[in-house]
Parts: structure tokens; sequence; C-alpha cells
């Protein structure tokens, strides 16, 4: 077991340099060595073997002859051996709970239905086109000989029927037949557009006031020869008057050219 012992310096002489301390006497074991004089007065600590022990301080300096007393104070003690403090536990930190992930569930699948066998389609006899008869195509002009032309209209006040185009390469003269009923008319044969070559005048019956005047008589058919002044822009125009006030009715024409 070791001991301290505290080594203090009671007279030393101010012109010593250093000290030896050793154990028992001046060959004793070296305890201490460079002690300065300072330190000796303060009181200086040692270790020693046991509580017997002697303390021989030795001066290193350049004065060896001066006194130097040295005063050992206090008991040795042994040295305490430290005792480790208890040490705190160290917290084991609390298991963390782990995150239960959920498991895909299985998806139910369908169960197959089995399936009807489907008829097998019958080829369907194509229907075919029905012939139809070709449709003459339309007169672009009317000839001498063409026939006869049927006008009609159900307005009730004065105006004019469509032209109809004569051909050019129609006879340059001929008979203009026409024929009017329930109200009166008036029929103009052009060419060159609008150069009158024929007109039959109001025809027809007629108790009250047109532009025939206040009232008109005369028959109802009638055939005028004519002549045309050109073989561009040939065409017939008829006129309608307006319906009786007091009976009005609709108007019918008809009217033919001949060669």
């Amino acid at each position: 077991m070791a001991y301290t012992v505290t080594v203090t310096a009671t007279t030393a002489g101010e012109d010593i340099g250093t000290f030896t301390i050793r154990q028992d006497n001046s060959s004793g074991t070296i305890v201490a060595t460079n002690i300065t004089r300072a330190q000796l007065v303060a009181g200086y600590n040692v270790s020693v073997a046991n509580s017997t022990t002697n303390i021989y301080v030795e001066s290193g300096g350049i004065c060896d002859g001066t006194n130097k007393t040295v005063a050992i104070t206090g008991t040795p003690q042994p040295v305490p051996i430290p005792v480790p403090s208890p040490t705190a536990p160290v917290p084991v930190p609390a298991p963390t709970a782990v995150p239960v992930v959920p498991q895909p569930q299985p998806v139910p699948q369908p169960v197959p239905q089995p399936v009807a066998p489907q008829p097998i389609p019958v080829p369907q006899p194509v229907p075919q086109p029905v012939p139809v008869a070709p449709v003459p195509a339309p007169v672009s002009c009317y000839s001498c000989g063409d026939g006869t032309i049927q006008l009609n209209t159900s307005s009730t006040n004065y105006g004019q029927y469509p032209s109809t185009d004569i051909c050019s390469t129609s006879n340059s003269s001929g008979t203009f037949t026409w024929g009017v009923f329930d109200r009166p008319n008036r029929f103009n044969v052009y060419s060159n557009t609008n150069n009158l070559d024929y007109t039959s005048g109001w025809k027809g019956t007629a108790n009250y006031s047109g532009p025939w005047g206040a009232s008109l008589s005369t028959p109802n058919t009638g055939t005028d020869s004519f002549t045309f002044s050109s073989t561009v822009g040939r065409r017939v125009m008829v006129e309608y008057g307006g319906a009786d006030p007091s009976n009005p009715t609709a108007d019918a024409a008809d009217w033919s050219i001949g060669c």
C-alpha cells in the first residue's frame, strides 16, 4: 500500500536552487526531484512505501553548506483508491413498433360462363336494283309543234307566268293558239329578248275593272299568225289579271305554236 506525506521546509537558504526528496536517508530511493523552495515552503506531497518511512531532503543548489531544515507535517496517509462512481444505467430504447403492412387480398376471378353456340348466319340474297325507265331530259326550249303549254296559279293578284324559251331553230313564222279560263289573260311573243313580235291583248270575260278597262268580254280561245323578227332571244310570256274581288278564283291558261 502506498502512503502520502506532506514535506514542508521551515528554513531554507534563499539561494538554494532545487531539492531532491529521498526515502530513509541520503542514499535512499528518490521519490521526487527538482522541487523548488517555493513548493517546499508551501508543502509538497510525496508518495512513500509505508507509514514509518523517514524523509530525507537534499539540496541541489549552489549553496550546499547552508542550513536546510525540513519539517514533515502530517501523518502518512494511505493513498485512497478511487472508487468508481456508479454509472447511470444506459437507457435502452423501447422497441419500435413495426408497422403492419396490409397484404394484398386476392381478387376473386369471375367464373367463366358457358357460351351458348351462336347460329350460323344464312347468307341472304342481295337485292338487285329495279331497272328504272329513263326519264327524258327536259326540253331546254319550245319548238314549233311541241304541243300545248298549260299554266295555272292560285294567286288572286295580277302577275306574269315564267317565260318559255322558243328554240332559235324553230320556224320564223307560225300560228299562235291561246285559251283562257275563269280570268283574263294576255299572251305575248318576243324575240331578241324584249322585242314584242305578237300580243293577243287581254282575252276572256270580266265584269270588274282591270288592266283591260272597266270590264272585258272576248272569246276564250283564238288563233293568230305571227312572225319572229330574230332567231335569238325568242320567248313566250303570259300575263294573268287580278281575280274578281266579289268572287275570287284561281287562274288557268294554255297556248301552243303551230308551224
